[in-house]
């Protein structure tokens, strides 16, 4: 098994990666080119095998892309307001991938393997975590659609264009996720 990568790895590959380098625009300059900021924000996974750049093709400025443990929406739902303040977002899309370490534990769980580590630590009784194990993979994607057409605070227009998908590491295909505006 070949040794985890370091950060002074990853410094001598930007090394690399830098020479090569294409310059992209400042926001200022998007104006001035034939490129337009991006409107589309995809949500997903912080998992490793999780790659929007990869099974979505994207060309850089094309999307914003923001991940997260899980893919879930309310732990960057402040980086949703901030960026529609900024761009001209139309549309979120929301995309939970297969076999996601979210679906192995309860919030219950993660609470309590938290506890065992800090045992003097309230907070951690009221916390969050958006694990799914007792839940399904499309459920997960409804519910973060769903919390995105009810937020208050988001553009109700954005929410409505939020959509959802299913990602399969082994297939490399998405699946849409269809929701109706009920819980």
């Amino acid at each position: 098994m070949p040794s985890p990568v370091t950060i002074a790895e990853l410094v001598e590959r930007n090394k690399a990666y830098a020479t090569k380098h294409v310059p992209l625009p400042y926001f200022s300059e998007f104006g001035n080119l034939e490129q337009h900021p991006p409107a589309v924000v995809v949500v997903t996974c912080a998992d490793p095998r999780c790659i929007p750049e990869t099974f979505l093709d994207l060309k850089s400025p094309e999307t914003v892309v923001l991940r997260t443990a899980g893919g879930r929406v309310k732990p960057i739902f402040n980086d949703l307001l901030y960026l529609d303040g900024l761009l001209p977002l139309t549309s979120i899309m929301v995309i939970h991938h297969t076999d996601c370490g979210k679906s192995f534990m309860t919030d219950g769980e993660a609470r309590s393997a938290l506890k065992t580590r800090l045992p003097d630590v309230k907070e951690i009784d009221s916390m969050e975590f958006g694990a799914f194990k007792d839940s399904t993979l499309e459920q997960s994607v409804k519910d973060d659609i769903l919390f995105l057409r009810e937020a208050p605070l988001l553009r109700r227009e954005l929410g409505e264009a939020s959509v959802g998908f299913t990602y399969d590491v082994k297939t490399g295909g998405l699946t849409p996720v269809q929701v109706s505006n009920k819980k």
